[in-house]
């Protein structure tokens, strides 16, 4: 990879995936079947996208959109805060409470383009156009050009170069690759079972979504331009056939190509998807997040002459697309962001856009997104009392999630505590705040809302590990292990309750009960690194080194950037006597941050008979005299 030395400015088009199916995409690009992607991992990079909590998908995307947590940016769910005559109104860009991407680039006088980007219904502030979600719901394609120039006059070269794009969109897809993959995915489908009339609006509505995105692509020239498709292959519920899942995991990637084939070679592209299961419906009391399916990695990959070929994406969450982005482009952030630039990706030196913002453009700031008052206002659809009272907690339960995956655990508790006492009958809100208590280390106030609690909630699994874990804070160890015993013996168990239960056995000096339940964790949940990682720690201190690391083994095998799953298998090395892989593994913890205090002084033991220097350097660093 070179750096864009020789041109202006760098482009970057910004493609999203609504989830991704990691075994499926494995699968399919080992085998050469797509090829587009598979570019990203012999040209570029590509690795696993954290999402963060709730896995709800207009939240997931603002968030990636903004660097910023729900708490933050205000999109709490897919409808608005209910209107008072019974009305709901779906988020959209005037949801938001923040800017996005798109606005830090506009603020700066760069051209931006977005196409179908999820909670955009309402057009915004934007230096080039904008064509949202919900115009893909409406009339044809060449009839939308009023709707895609939000807050913003556009030049006669402006508009003709979008009437050029609208025109030549509304003409058809221009791929026959794309038109053979729909074919052949349509075949597979019917042949299946599946009702054409059931697929024919997606797939009107995804050929009218790929036209606009290969057009304004192709003949709108923008520093960023974003576009956001749906996953084929979430059409299609429970367990698809392996054909029409693959079927559409191929047009996908056409449609990947399609797009990557119309950039220059100044162009960057970042492919993301923020989560690895398509979002659940949702339901009374619960958050997506609970539903296991939704708990998996998402996707981001980055390709073209702005990014190191090979380069990991360790840790890499959806909070640190939009500042990588801005990074890339060379425009400043928003203040406050909860994401941070992806280091080591950037090719050096890299030359930034050359464009420079215009005297009056300022730094975005982190406010509500302007609505000018001759814009219309989103439509609203009726709702019930019944409909209405469950949007309004859904969102509540949705922020107390977003609050508490941010650490902001004081400001969750409260409305924990306000739904645990809005609506006393549903026990789910009671074990949140007990388990958010905890967290937050209130064990005082925590005992007092479990002994308010009734039974039989007072036996729930959740409640039970809560009254463990206050006990071994108050180091009462032999009551906390005696709990944690009771709860990883109960023949019906949730695999995080064990594992909880398993580890509360290992910090209690419970070694042998404590392989007893990490085993039964592995065998009820499967191969899970941490799972893998406490059987390690558990097996090590029971002295039973070799069984101690196959399990090391195994566990940073599955996640090699999981130090401290390294940790446990330097300790296990150490432990079978192989005491240079030991100093390895222990010199790659070192450099990865992980307990410094404790691998300087392994090192310094393994190294007194070995190099009295060194051992000398980590007993020093170690704090030891």
């Amino acid at each position: 990879m070179t750096t864009c030395v020789s041109e202006d400015y760098c482009r970057i088009l910004l493609i999203g995936w609504d989830s991704v199916d990691w075994p499926a995409v494995d699968s399919l690009v080992a085998e050469g079947s797509m090829p587009a992607v598979g570019r990203f991992s012999s040209e570029g990079t590509l690795g696993k996208l954290s999402p963060v909590r709730p896995l709800v998908s207009p939240m997931l995307w603002t968030s990636l959109a903004t660097g910023v947590r729900a708490d933050k940016h205000g999109v709490l769910g897919h409808y608005d805060q209910p209107l008072s005559e019974g009305r709901l109104r779906r988020v959209s860009s005037d949801s938001r409470l923040c800017t996005a991407i798109w606005n830090w680039t506009s603020e700066a006088g760069l051209s931006t383009h977005v196409i179908g980007w999820p909670a955009t219904g309402s057009t915004e502030s934007l230096l080039g156009a904008m064509v949202s979600g919900d115009c893909f719901d409406r009339g044809p394609v060449d009839e939308w050009l009023g709707s895609c120039f939000p807050n913003h006059d556009p030049s006669p070269a402006e508009r003709d170069r979008l009437e050029h794009a609208l025109g030549i969109a509304s003409e058809g897809v221009p791929s026959e690759a794309y038109n053979r993959g729909r074919a052949r995915l349509l075949s597979v489908a019917v042949a299946s079972g599946l009702p054409i009339a059931s697929l024919e609006p997606l797939l009107g509505r995804l050929d009218a979504l790929h036209a606009v995105a290969c057009a304004m692509v192709g003949h709108l020239a923008g520093a960023l331009t974003a576009v956001c498709y749906p996953s084929v292959a979430s059409w299609f519920p429970g367990a698809a056939e392996k054909e029409l899942r693959d079927a559409a995991w191929r047009l996908q990637d056409t449609m990947l190509d399609d797009l990557s084939r119309l950039v220059d070679s100044n162009t960057t592209i970042a492919l993301v998807s923020p989560q690895s299961a398509p979002q659940v419906a949702e339901a009374k009391g619960r958050d997506a997040g609970s539903n296991p399916s939704n708990s998996g990695l998402g996707l981001i990959g980055l390709l073209g002459p702005a990014v190191k070929s090979g380069a990991p994406l360790v840790g890499a969450t959806v909070l640190d697309v939009a500042p990588t982005i801005a990074q890339l482009l060379g425009v400043p952030t928003s203040g406050n962001l909860d994401g941070r630039a992806l280091s080591g990706v950037t090719v050096e030196p890299f030359k930034g856009h050359s464009h420079q913002p215009s005297p009056a453009a300022q730094p975005p700031q982190t406010a509500r997104c302007d609505t000018p008052a001759d814009r219309p206002e989103a439509p609203t659809v009726a709702a019930d009392d019944a409909t209405c009272d469950l949007v309004s907690r859904n969102r509540r339960v949705n922020l107390a999630l977003a609050l508490s995956d941010s650490i902001r655990l004081d400001q969750a508790s409260k409305v924990w505590n306000s739904l645990q006492s809005d609506y006393p009958d549903e026990p789910i809100y009671a074990i949140k705040l007990v388990d958010c208590l905890l967290r937050d280390e209130q064990y005082d106030v925590c005992h007092d809302v479990i002994q308010r609690l009734a039974h039989p909630l007072n036996e729930h699994e959740s409640i039970r590990l809560a009254i463990a874990r206050i006990a071994h804070a108050r180091d009462d160890r032999d009551g906390a292990a005696s709990i944690a015993r009771e709860l990883s013996s109960r023949a019906q168990i949730t695999p995080k309750v064990l594992l909880n239960a398993a580890n509360l056995l290992l910090a209690c000096d419970a070694e042998a009960d404590a392989v007893t339940a990490f085993t039964r964790c592995h065998e009820l949940g499967g191969a899970n690194p941490i799972v893998l990682c406490g059987l390690a720690s558990a097996l090590w201190s029971t002295e039973r080194y070799d069984a101690s690391l196959r399990a090391a083994q195994a566990a940073v095998a599955i996640a090699p950037a999981y130090t401290e799953a390294r940790f446990a298998l330097a300790l296990a090395l150490r432990g079978c006597g192989r005491d240079d892989d030991a100093i390895e593994q222990f010199e790659q913890c070192l450099r990865e941050g992980w307990l410094p205090d404790d691998t300087h002084t392994q090192l310094a033991s393994l190294y007194w008979g070995k190099d009295p220097g060194r051992a000398s350097h980590h007993r020093a660093m170690a704090g030891v005299n």
